[in-house]
């Protein structure tokens, strides 16, 4: 539960600060000091933090204080698109080139699956990763949506769109346990 609250902690103060200043950069300040806060004290208490979550926090801060320092929003608004991105290439990366599933070794101790089965699962995780990219891009850069459209959507949206999705692949699959 303390994992938990720890990782939704700064994206929770992202939202809140933005929804009550309706500023971008007051709201990036707070993310990126948040996300300084949350490694410093992941580190002082020493429980283990996952490696997408430090890399997830060190983009934070870096792009968050490009954003911050250039005045320019697209530093910040580029964040999910890179962490989705780089998260579909590197399923794609290791399975392709070591023959490495790293969905397979995270979940395969829960649930057994014919490696026919991980190689489709793979496959859907990359095309939604990558789709997830163009999806931040779409609602971040055009002009369909406004920017609290966008913080909205990457702070609710997103998370109930991986839920959605991992609900049905997993009706899907289902049947495929063993």
């Amino acid at each position: 539960m303390k994992r938990i609250i720890s990782d939704l902690l700064p994206i929770a103060l992202f939202f809140s600060a933005y929804m009550y200043t309706n500023n971008i950069y007051i709201a990036t300040k707070v993310i990126v000091l948040s996300c300084i806060f949350q490694l410093a004290y992941t580190k002082f208490f020493q429980f283990k933090i996952k490696k997408i979550n430090v890399i997830s926090n060190v983009i934070i801060i870096l792009l968050g204080s490009t954003t911050i320092f250039l005045e320019s929003d697209i530093f910040i608004k580029s964040k999910p698109t890179i962490v989705y991105w780089m998260m579909g290439l590197t399923i794609l990366f290791l399975q392709d080139n070591f023959k490495k599933d790293i969905i397979r070794s995270s979940l395969e101790n829960k649930i057994k699956l014919s490696q026919k089965i991980w190689n489709y699962i793979n496959k859907f995780w990359i095309c939604f990763f990558i789709t997830m990219g163009f999806i931040n891009i779409l609602i971040a850069f055009s002009d369909l949506f406004s920017e609290k459209e966008w913080v909205i959507f990457k702070t609710i949206g997103f998370p109930i769109v991986f839920t959605i999705f991992f609900v049905i692949q997993f009706m899907f699959f289902k049947k495929h346990i063993k």
